[in-house]
């Protein structure tokens, strides 16, 4: 009888907190980034580190139908708003996103209009209380003055 390889022994929690830690952006959910240093804040604002980690989480996610499963749970981490108003993101992802980038869309692309959908995001419990949303951080654009 052949002795089972150690990941095969591997309890579930452990599985998760690996797949876990290797699609966090740590700088880009942070709530504090200037805690650490100027050079944080800089990298605050660079969404590439967080497609990076999309880029993993999807191939992980083609290695097992149960890492598939698993993170699904973390999709639409990061919303761009004028990607919603594109079509390009579905509208509830609004609500199940950590970070969420506020930027207007003027072009021709756009589908929706954010203003338009009041509270048409918010979503209801079995027990008739509403679902909290899981929005950490929202960035403003630096000039509010455009519609």
């Amino acid at each position: 009888m052949s002795t089972p390889k150690p990941w095969t022994r591997t309890p579930l929690e452990i599985w998760q907190e690996i797949l876990e830690l290797s699609i966090y952006p740590p700088i880009i959910f942070s709530t504090d980034p200037g805690r650490d240093s100027l050079w944080t804040i800089k990298e605050f604002g660079d969404t590439s580190i967080y497609w990076e980690t999309e880029r993993t989480r999807n191939a992980l996610r083609r290695v097992k139908k149960s890492w598939d499963t698993y993170l699904r749970r973390f999709d639409h981490r990061f919303v761009d708003l004028a990607d919603v108003e594109h079509g390009d993101v579905p509208l509830d992802a609004i609500c199940r996103a950590i970070r969420i980038h506020i930027t207007y869309c003027v072009c021709e692309k756009r589908i929706l209009r954010l203003s338009q959908i009041g509270d048409s995001l918010d979503q209801i419990s079995e027990d008739g209380t509403l679902k909290p949303w899981r929005l950490q951080t929202l960035l403003l654009p630096t000039d509010m003055s455009r519609e």
